[in-house]
């Protein structure tokens, strides 16, 4: 019996070892992808975040008011119509 474990015992030691480094490379791997995911979302987020408070700024600077209607019309002052 002994030497029957001899023979098979090193190449599933072998394959048991394999097994162990492919999943714990999988593993860093998967948790690198996801790290850089999340970074990319975060700048997404920060991007869209700049740009929905530029526009919503820009909006609310043009808006039709007296002010802006004179100053637009070389001290006339327009009405808007309705």
């Amino acid at each position: 019996m002994k030497d029957d474990i001899k023979l098979w015992l090193p190449p599933m030691l072998t394959l048991l070892g394999t097994l162990i480094v492919v999943t714990f490379t999988a593993w860093l791997n998967t948790r690198s992808v996801h790290a850089m995911i999340e970074g990319l979302r975060q700048t997404m987020r920060g991007d869209l975040q700049k740009a929905f408070t530029r526009a919503s700024w820009s909006i609310e600077n043009k808006r039709l008011t007296p002010g802006f209607l004179a100053a637009q019309s070389n001290g006339k002052i327009l009405i808007p119509s309705r």
